[in-house]
C-alpha cells in the first residue's frame, strides 16, 4: 500500500498539493465559526445518574419558576465604619439596572425601596439608565432574580455586622439562568464590571466605597475567559516554538517551513471537520458529539507536536535516500514505503488511546477524546501526503544551505556515521549500552524511583490516591482576576458559602410541607442539618431567615410564623405544582467554606451521611424520603466521583489499547510488556515530579493537581510514548535483520538517537506553550506533558529499551536456530503477507529506479544474485552474533518487504561479502 502511495505522489504531487489547497479554500467557506458549535461548562456534562442532575431534574419540575443555575455577588463595602445612606443607595441602583421590570430610576422608587425621603435625594445623584442600556444588561446576564438587603426574609442576611477591622458591607446576589461554567457567564462577568466602572464614573460616588463581583458564575466567567486567553496564547506560542526549536535543530529554512505548512493545513482542515460535524449532530439528535473551546488547545499542541514528528520521519528517511543517490523522485516514494508502517502505526496508537475517552461517563471527556482523534486522523494523512509532495517538488532543495552527503557505499561501516557531534554522542551510548546493559537498566530506575515511590507509597500504605486532586476552581486562577479580589472582598464580611448555597431537594410523597404537620417536621430536619459540622445556617421553610430554631426569642418567633405564612416564602421552599400536592421541598445550606473547596465537599458529605440515615429511621417521619442536591458544591462532589471512575476506566482501556496496538505490530509479547512497563514508569514518574515541583512552587496554597491533570497526562504520555517505542523498535528489529542482533541494536540507536531525541524536543515545545495560559491547570499539564516527553525521549527511549533488548539477546545467546530461520518484525497492514513473496513492482517506483540505473557506469544488476549474496553475507555474519530479540518464525518483515523491491542503491558495490542495506 505505501509503495503504491509513495509512487503515486512521486508522480503527481502538483495534483495532491492542489488537492489540499482546494480542501483548506472549500472547508473554510462551508464550515460554521468554531465559537458558534463549540460548547463550554463541565457540570452540564455529568451522568444522569448523579445526585446533583437527579436534584436538577427535580428542582425544575417542582420549582418550574426558578431558574436559577448560578449567582454573581456584587459585594458592596465600606471599609472602615458604618455603611452610609449613600452606600445603599449604589446597592440600589446596580438593583435598578438590572432589574427588567423596574421602570427608571426615579425618587419615588428610591423612596419606596429605601423607605426615607433622604435616601431617595441621594439616589437622584445618579443618571437614570436608559431602557437600552438596562436591556443591554438584562440580556447580557440573563437574570433570573436579584436579591439585596431590602429583599423581604433574606435581606437582613446580606448585610454584614459592623466590625472595628474591616467595616461594614451588603450584596447584591443576582441569581442567574446559566450554570456557574457556561460560555454566557463571559458577557455576564463583563457587564457586572462595566456596571461598577460606570458607577464609580459617577461624580458623587461615594468616596472610599468598595465594590467587587463574586460568587459561582463570576469565579467561572473568570475560568472561561483564562481558557480562551490560554487558547490565544498557545496557538500563537506554539508555533514560535516549533519554529524555534526546527531553526536550532535543523537550521535550514525549508526544513522549518515544511511541517510548519503542512500541520498549519491539517490543523485548519481538522477543526473545520470537526465544527461542521458539531454543527450537524446540533441537528440530529441521533448523533451524540459535542466539542468545547478548551478543546481547541489539545487540538493545537497535539497536533504541532506529534504531525511535525510524523513529518521529520519521513525528512528524516527522504534525507538517508538521497544520501544513497537516489533521485528525489525515487528518495520520496521509498521513504513513503519504508515510514509508512510506523507513521501509521505511531499514529494509530494515539488515536486509539485518545478514543478510548469514549468510554467516559462524563460527557467532555467522552467527546474530547475521539475529536482530538479525529484531528489526529486529518494530521496523518496530511504528514503521509501533503509533506511527500512538498519535498518531491523541493527536492535537494528542501537542506539547503548544508546540502545532501552523498555516502561511500564503500565505506567500512556505512551503517554507524560519525561526522558530525551527534553521531559520535548516539555511538558513545550505544557502546555504553551494550557493553554494560544491566547497569544502565538498573542505575536509571534507580535514579527515577523516588518520585514514583512518592505516588505509590501512599497507595500501598491505603492513605490516599497518591496524587493529590483539586477541584478549587478559585485557586486555579491568577490572583489579578475580578472574582478571586472579589471573593476576597467578601471573605472579610460574610460566610464564604453565601454566595454558592447547597440546595437540598426532598421528597415525601404523601407530606404537605406547607401544613402545621410538615413545619414541624421541617423545623427538626433543619436543626439536624445546622448541627452538622461545617454549615453556617440553614433556611427553609421552617426558618426563611436561616435563624436557629432553639435560640428565637418569643418576638422572633412571631417574626418568623408571618413569614412563613408569605406567599413569597411558600413559592420559594415549597412546590406549587398541583400534581405534586406540597410534597416536594428545598433547604437551602450555607456553609461555613468556599463553595469550590473540598472542605465544603467534606461537609456536603456529611450532610449526606445524616440524611441518608434520617431517610432510613423511621421515627422521624422521614423514612423513604428522596434526597437529591444542587448547587456548585454539589455538581463538583460529584465531578470529583465521576473524574476517579472514569480516571481509573479510562487508564485501563489505553493501556490494553495501547499493548493490542504494539502487540499487532511488533508480535513480540515479552518485548510490548517490557515497553508499556516503561510507559507506566515514565506516567510516574512525571506526575511524582509534577506534584513535587508545583508543591515547592506554590507552598501553602497548593492543594493538589489540577483534576484534568491525571487523565489527560496519561493517555497523551502513554500514547505518545508508544509512537516513540513502534519507531524504535520496528527500526531496531529492521537493522537486526541486515546487521545481526548486537551490530543491528547498535546501528538502530544511533539512527533514531537524533530524530527521536529532535521529535521529542518539538512535542514538548509544543506543550511547553500550554504553561504561557493564565490558568494553574494549563501551566501544570504544560509542564508535566513537556517533562514527560524530554524523559521519555532522552532516558526511557534511548537508555531503557535498548538496555532491556542487549540484556534479551545476552540470554538468548545459545538460540540454536540459523539466524536465516529468525523472523523478523511484521508491520501494520502486512500482518499475512508472505515473507518470501516479491512485492508487487510500482510503475513509478520501477521507472525512476532504471532512471538511475541508467544514469550509472556499473553493470546491469542481476537482483536474484545480489540478493543471494546479501542472504549469505547476513548469514556469515549473524553465525557471530547473538539471535534477535523474541524472534519468532511467523509473518511478514519490514526488511523482507523492503529487500523485495529489487532496487539496490546508485554506487553500491556488487558481489560484496558486506550486506547491502536497503532502507
Amino acid at each position: 500500500m505505501y509503495r503504491r502511495l509513495g509512487g503515486f505522489i512521486a508522480d503527481h504531487w502538483i495534483l495532491v498539493i492542489l488537492c489540499w489547497i482546494l480542501l483548506v479554500a472549500g472547508l473554510k467557506a462551508v464550515a460554521p465559526r468554531w465559537d458558534d458549535v463549540t460548547q463550554d461548562g463541565d457540570l452540564a456534562y455529568l451522568p444522569e445518574e448523579m445526585t446533583s442532575v437527579r436534584g436538577g431534574v427535580m428542582m425544575a419540575a417542582a420549582f418550574p419558576d426558578d431558574k436559577a443555575k448560578s449567582q454573581l455577588a456584587f459585594v458592596i463595602e465600606r471599609p472602615s465604619g458604618a455603611l452610609t445612606d449613600a452606600d445603599k443607595a449604589v446597592a440600589d441602583e446596580i438593583v435598578a439596572r438590572l432589574n427588567p421590570t423596574s421602570d427608571d430610576w426615579d425618587a419615588d422608587l428610591a423612596r419606596e425601596w429605601l423607605g426615607s425621603i433622604a435616601a431617595g435625594r441621594l439616589a437622584e445623584q445618579f443618571d437614570p439608565a436608559s431602557d437600552e442600556y438596562r436591556q443591554q444588561l438584562v440580556d447580557a446576564m440573563r437574570i433570573d432574580d436579584i436579591w439585596s438587603y431590602q429583599t423581604e426574609h433574606v435581606g437582613s442576611k446580606l448585610v454584614s455586622p459592623l466590625s472595628d477591622d474591616n467595616g461594614q458591607a451588603t450584596l447584591v446576589v443576582v441569581r442567574l439562568k446559566n450554570e456557574f461554567m457556561a460560555i454566557d457567564n463571559i458577557p455576564a462577568v463583563k457587564a457586572a464590571l462595566d456596571l461598577i466602572d460606570q458607577l464609580k464614573n459617577e461624580p458623587d460616588f461615594p468616596a472610599g466605597l468598595n465594590i467587587g463581583i463574586s460568587g459561582s458564575a463570576a469565579i467561572g466567567g473568570d475560568m472561561l475567559a483564562s481558557a480562551q486567553e490560554s487558547v490565544d496564547r498557545t496557538e500563537i506560542t506554539t508555533i514560535f516554538l516549533v519554529l524555534l526549536i526546527l531553526i536550532i535543530v535543523y537550521r535550514s529554512p525549508a526544513l522549518v517551513v515544511v511541517p510548519l505548512l503542512v500541520i498549519v493545513t491539517s490543523v485548519a482542515v481538522a477543526t473545520s471537520v470537526v465544527a461542521m460535524l458539531a454543527d450537524f449532530a446540533a441537528h440530529h439528535e441521533w448523533l451524540h458529539f459535542q466539542i468545547f473551546k478548551t478543546s481547541k488547545i489539545f487540538i493545537t499542541v497535539i497536533l504541532y507536536g506529534s504531525g511535525t514528528d510524523y513529518c521529520l520521519f519521513i525528512i528524516s528517511r527522504y534525507r538517508e535516500e538521497l544520501e544513497h543517490g537516489f533521485s528525489k523522485a525515487v528518495a520520496i516514494a521509498r521513504a513513503v514505503t519504508h515510514t509508512g508502517d510506523a507513521v501509521v502505526a505511531s499514529a494509530l496508537t494515539s488515536m486509539i488511546g485518545l478514543s478510548m475517552m469514549f468510554f467516559a461517563d462524563f460527557g467532555k471527556f467522552r467527546n474530547s477524546g475521539p475529536a482530538i482523534a479525529l484531528c489526529l486522523f486529518v494530521a496523518l494523512l496530511a504528514c503521509m501526503t501533503l509533506a511527500p509532495a512538498i519535498l518531491r517538488m523541493l527536492g535537494k532543495t528542501v537542506y539547503w544551505p548544508f546540502g545532501i552527503k552523498q555516502r561511500d557505499p564503500d565505506a567500512e561501516d556505512e551503517a554507524l556515521p560519525n561526522t558530525t557531534f551527534a553521531d559520535r554522542f548516539w555511538n558513545a551510548i550505544s557502546r555504553m549500552i551494550l557493553a554494560r546493559p544491566g547497569v544502565v537498566l538498573v542505575v536509571s530506575v534507580l535514579l527515577l524511583s523516588p518520585p514514583v515511590y512518592s505516588v505509590l507509597a501512599p497507595i500501598i500504605r491505603h492513605e490516599d490516591e497518591g496524587v493529590r486532586i483539586s477541584f478549587d476552581l478559585v485557586n486555579d486562577l491568577q490572583d489579578d482576576r475580578p472574582g478571586v479580589q472579589g471573593t476576597k472582598l467578601l471573605r472579610r464580611h460574610f460566610s464564604p458559602g453565601e454566595t454558592g448555597p447547597i440546595t437540598v431537594v426532598a421528597k415525601l410523597p404523601g407530606t404537605d410541607f406547607i401544613s402545621k404537620e410538615g413545619i414541624d417536621r421541617l423545623n427538626w430536619l433543619t436543626t439536624q442539618l445546622r448541627d452538622v459540622e461545617g454549615v453556617s445556617f440553614v433556611r427553609s421553610m421552617a426558618q426563611p431567615y436561616g435563624d436557629d430554631p432553639r435560640a428565637l426569642s418569643f418576638n422572633q418567633r412571631r417574626r418568623v410564623s408571618q413569614a412563613q405564612r408569605h406567599a413569597f416564602t411558600k413559592e420559594r421552599f415549597v412546590t406549587q405544582v398541583p400534581e405534586l400536592n406540597g410534597s416536594v421541598t428545598r433547604l437551602d445550606v450555607v456553609l461555613d467554606t468556599d463553595p469550590f473547596s473540598g472542605a465544603s465537599i467534606a461537609t456536603l458529605d456529611r450532610i449526606d451521611d445524616r440524611l441518608m440515615k434520617i431517610a432510613a429511621d423511621p421515627e422521624h417521619g422521614w423514612k423513604g424520603t428522596e434526597f437529591d442536591y444542587i448547587g456548585t458544591t454539589a455538581g463538583i462532589r460529584d465531578l470529583t466521583a465521576v473524574n476517579k471512575s472514569d480516571r481509573w476506566l479510562i487508564q485501563q482501556l489505553v493501556v490494553l489499547a495501547v499493548f493490542g496496538v504494539l502487540l499487532v505490530v511488533i508480535r513480540r509479547p515479552i518485548i510490548c510488556v517490557f515497553l508499556m512497563t516503561s510507559v507506566v514508569f515514565g506516567y510516574l514518574v512525571t506526575i511524582g515530579m509534577a506534584q513535587w515541583l508545583f508543591t515547592w512552587l506554590y507552598g501553602d496554597s497548593f492543594v493538589g493537581l489540577d483534576w484534568k491533570v491525571p487523565i489527560y497526562l496519561f493517555v497523551i504520555l502513554t500514547a505518545v510514548g508508544a509512537d516513540y517505542n513502534i519507531y524504535l523498535v520496528t527500526r531496531i528489529l529492521e537493522e537486526q535483520k541486515l546487521h545481526g542482533p548486537r551490530k543491528g541494536l547498535q546501528v538502530a540507536i544511533v539512527r533514531t538517537g537524533g530524530i527521536i531525541s529532535s521529535c521529542g524536543l518539538i512535542m514538548a515545545g509544543s506543550f511547553v506553550a500550554m504553561m504561557t495560559g493564565t490558568l494553574r491547570a494549563m501551566i501544570e499539564l504544560g509542564f508535566a506533558l513537556s517533562f514527560g516527553i524530554i524523559l521519555d525521549t532522552f532516558v526511557i527511549r534511548p537508555m531503557l529499551v535498548p538496555a532491556f533488548f542487549a540484556i534479551i539477546q545476552r540470554l538468548n545467546r545459545e538460540d540454536p536456530r540459523p539466524a536465516e530461520a529468525l523472523s523478523d518484525t511484521n508491520v501494520v497492514g502486512q500482518i499475512a503477507s508472505d515473507a518470501s513473496a516479491p512485492a508487487a513492482p510500482h510503475p513509478a517506483i520501477d521507472k525512476y529506479d532504471a532512471a538511475d540505473q541508467d544514469a550509472t557506469d556499473h553493470e546491469p544488476i542481476d537482483h536474484d544474485t545480489d540478493e543471494r549474496e546479501a542472504d549469505q553475507g547476513e548469514t556469515e555474519d549473524k553465525r557471530t552474533e547473538p539471535s534477535p530479540v523474541g524472534s519468532n518464525n511467523g509473518g511478514a518483515s519490514k526488511s523482507d518487504i523492503h529487500s523485495s523491491e529489487g532496487t539496490t542503491r546508485p554506487g553500491a558495490k556488487m558481489g560484496s561479502d558486506r550486506v547491502q542495506r536497503t532502507g
